[in-house]
């Protein structure tokens, strides 16, 4: 782990550094057998890392390491804008989503997901009364207000 910066110890680096650390004790040469991730970690291609990797493993890296792999990742356009305007009225978590998996799989989830409506704001009561009283079919005129807010519905 310090050879390589000291990585985050979750999940997917956590696993970065057990299957080399196993190739290590395995081959019996430090850093003989790189893995493609290993090798895209050390040369920054999934973000900024935490400390640099150490001088001499970076070489060995970079000399036993796939030679498919540029030495430096490619610039990344900004993407949630991108999706922003795809999607304009998703949230965060859906952006994330969208971002993450298929179209298919996030409709597919976005339309097994439950109603929240259907529940109580229990949080916000002026804004859950508002709503019900939106959907009431028979209703003569409703005047709220507060704080100096007036709403008026017909």
């Amino acid at each position: 782990r310090a050879d390589l910066g000291y990585p985050i110890q979750v999940t997917p680096f956590a696993q970065l550094i057990g299957v080399q650390a196993t190739l290590n004790v395995v081959t019996g040469d430090r850093y003989s057998v790189v893995p493609v991730e290993v090798k895209k970690y050390a040369l920054g291609y999934y973000g900024k890392l935490l400390a640099p990797v150490k001088p001499d493993v970076l070489d060995r890296i970079v000399e036993r390491g796939s030679r498919t792999i540029p030495l430096t990742p490619p610039k990344l356009e900004p993407i949630v804008p991108q999706l922003r305007k795809l999607y304009p009225h998703a949230d965060d978590d859906e952006i994330l989503l969208r971002y993450s998996f298929d179209k298919g799989l996030v409709d597919t989830a976005l339309s097994a997901r439950p109603d929240y409506d259907a529940f109580a704001i229990a949080d916000q009561p002026l804004l859950h009364l508002i709503r019900e009283l939106s959907r009431r079919q028979k209703r003569a005129f409703i005047t709220l207000e507060k704080s100096g807010v007036h709403l008026a519905m017909r």
